[in-house]
């Protein structure tokens, strides 16, 4: 559905889109995933950090036990979902690689929330 440059779809969890918006996004382990360690804490941290200013702004992140919490603004010409699948993606398999996780690292599906005020 899309109103007045709002774009509403669903998976398992609706996602709204709305055009110069900031947002915030959580993602959890896979069941059955061991909780991550401070080497693998840092290691999803600089992936977030990878593209940092070139296509999203991130005021404000964090990694905990068994999920992320982002702050991300998209820049122009960047789709909120594209970045947090390259998230995902990149991060679980460098987790695989440095700690022989096995898939799938992350939860499929993950919340979003459009912050409305500062």
């Amino acid at each position: 559905m899309k109103t007045s440059g709002l774009t509403i779809y669903r998976r398992k969890l609706p996602h709204w889109r709305l055009a110069e918006a900031t947002y915030f996004v959580t993602w959890r382990l896979a069941r059955n995933q061991p909780l991550l360690g401070g080497d693998e804490k840092t290691l999803v941290v600089e992936v977030l950090r990878h593209f940092e200013d070139e296509r999203y702004t991130l005021p404000a992140h964090v990694v905990m036990d068994d999920h992320v919490h982002v702050l991300v603004f998209p820049l122009e010409g960047y789709a909120l979902h594209r970045i947090v699948h390259s998230w995902k993606s990149f991060s679980a398999k460098q987790l695989a690689k440095a700690s022989g996780r096995t898939a799938p690292v992350w939860q499929r599906e993950y919340l979003d929330r459009i912050v409305r005020s500062d």
